[in-house]
């Protein structure tokens, strides 16, 4: 019986600094904050997700664009060097 007043004690001896009221209660408020950061967290995720799907489709036709542009450009480059060399030839 000694053994379990002495391990009754040292439980008691533990329980009253790490259980007390202002602890509980900092370990109440300490998860109810966690679980508010993961309801966010998770609020975040999901808009993240919902502006990375809606914005598939027009990032895609903008990068068609760019293509389109750059090729086109390209060409435009082609037909000045083309007109550049005939004045050059001209001119000599």
């Amino acid at each position: 019986m000694d053994t379990v007043r002495k391990l009754n004690n040292a439980i008691d001896d533990v329980r009253r600094p790490v259980l007390n009221e202002q602890t509980l209660t900092n370990l109440a408020y300490t998860i109810n904050t966690l679980k508010k950061v993961s309801e966010d967290a998770e609020s975040t995720v999901t808009n993240l997700n919902s502006a990375v799907t809606s914005a598939t489709v027009p990032l895609s036709a903008a990068i068609t664009n760019l293509h389109l542009f750059t090729e086109n450009l390209n060409a435009l480059y082609q037909s000045a060097q083309g007109i550049l060399n005939i004045q050059r030839t001209t001119n000599q």
